[in-house]
């Protein structure tokens, strides 16, 4: 969504709370560019010790090299039935409509960039997509910086647009995840236009 490309998205990558969520799952994919990024921070290594207890999958993927994509908590779906809209419009409400561009993620771009390289390389049509977010809350997300980077840098691939598709409250889960319903609704949506060659 809007928010993605942004600076403050690199916590996702290099944040304490990130690197103690993910690595237990995912150091078995990480590459020297990886290790390089998270080998000064002492919690890396407080959460490479967490491997063997939180995800014995990991061990014998790190040992061995074979692994299913289910070993690896990669894609999937979880049916979330929550619907906490209100909390999070309080939330957007007392943060404020004062939305501060400090700059692009680079580990996003980075990410993002090799993701359409092994589209290109494999052969497959890559279509960048926004999903919906909840009308009253579209004035706190930063659009100006988030368009003006796809124009630059992304304008060669399609980009199908749908943040402001007109869904009612109850569809959503915040403002910008939709909750079951509204997710099999969008997911409908799309089969169709993918169906119509659009």
């Amino acid at each position: 969504n809007f928010n993605s490309l942004y600076k403050k998205k690199d916590e996702w990558t290099t944040g304490d709370e990130a690197i103690a969520n993910r690595v237990p799952h995912y150091l078995a994919f990480m590459g020297c560019r990886e290790l390089g990024l998270l080998a000064l921070k002492s919690v890396f290594y407080e959460s490479v010790l967490k491997v063997p207890v939180e995800n014995k999958r990991s061990v014998f993927t790190l040992l061995t090299g074979k692994f299913k994509l289910r070993d690896m908590h990669l894609g999937g779906y979880v049916e979330n039935k929550e619907h906490k809209i209100e909390q999070a419009l309080l939330l957007l409400k007392e943060k404020g409509n004062d939305i501060k561009f400090e700059g692009y993620s680079d580990y996003q771009i980075e990410y993002l960039n090799k993701m359409i390289a092994a589209c290109q390389k494999a052969g497959v049509k890559m279509i960048l997509l926004n999903s919906p977010i909840y009308k009253d809350a579209q004035m706190g997300y930063n659009q100006k910086d988030f368009y003006a980077y796809y124009k630059q840098h992304l304008q060669h691939l399609p980009f199908w647009d749908f943040h402001n598709m007109p869904y009612e409250s109850k569809k959503f889960r915040d403002t910008d995840h939709l909750n079951a319903d509204g997710a099999k609704e969008f997911s409908l949506y799309l089969k169709e236009q993918l169906d119509a060659g659009k």
